[in-house]
Formats: structure tokens, sequence, C-alpha cells
């Protein structure tokens, strides 16, 4: 997770996986195999309340029976990457969806005019 804010370029990495928002996207990457997708800001949400529910059940657990299901340096570290990508969903909310109007009118605004001339007698050397 060293890389989160190198060049503050937003870029969270968890185990072997770095995620980053992209054109109002969630992507991720494999380090090791190359691997790469992208997943909507509401799915990467979805689990990152998995995973919130998954550390709360497992520190009442062990407040209620008196085992560990978890480690504390692995829940600190399941934190650190929710609180992360909620940054990084922020960033990618701000970005605008894909699918929405404004955005791809944005889109096709900043996109570059190209235009195709084709040969006539006036124009041909």
């Amino acid at each position: 997770m060293k890389d989160w804010l190198i060049g503050g370029c937003g870029v969270s990495t968890f185990q072997n996986y770095r995620w980053w928002a992209e054109n109002g996207l969630v992507r991720w990457e494999h380090k090791d195999s190359g691997n790469y997708g992208t997943i909507p800001v509401r799915k990467a949400l979805e689990h990152l309340r998995g995973l919130h529910d998954m550390v709360t059940n497992s520190i009442l657990e062990s407040h209620e029976s008196g085992l560990k299901l978890m480690y504390t340096d692995e829940i600190e570290k399941l934190q650190k990457f929710i609180d992360e990508m909620i940054v990084i969903c922020k960033k990618a909310r701000e970005q605008g969806t894909p699918d929405d109007e404004s955005a791809g009118r944005d889109l096709r605004r900043r996109r570059k005019k190209l235009f195709a001339v084709t040969p006539t007698a006036r124009n041909t050397f």
C-alpha cells in the first residue's frame, strides 16, 4: 500500500493488485500476471461493504468468544484498503460514469475533430 500517494496519482495496492479510478470506472491490475479489468463504482462499493462487514464481524466475534478470527495487522491493512478505495470511488464518481449523458457529451466535445477529404479534380495536385 506504499504506492498510494506516489506523485498524487491515487493508486491503491492491496496484496498483488493495483486499483485506481479512470474514466468513471474503478480499474484494477494484477502485478504478477498483468491481467487487468474494470468494475463499476456501485459494484466496487458493494464489495467494500462486504469487506467492511467481514472486518466488523471478526472484531465482534473476537470480543464475544475470546478467539481471534483475524490478526490486528490484517484488520488494519483491510481498513486502510477500504478507506483508500472509498477515495478512489469518489474520484471515479467525480469523473462521471460512462453511461451518463453529460459525461458522454463532455467526451464528444473534447474529442478531436476529424474530417475526411476525398480527392476531386479541384484539390488534386
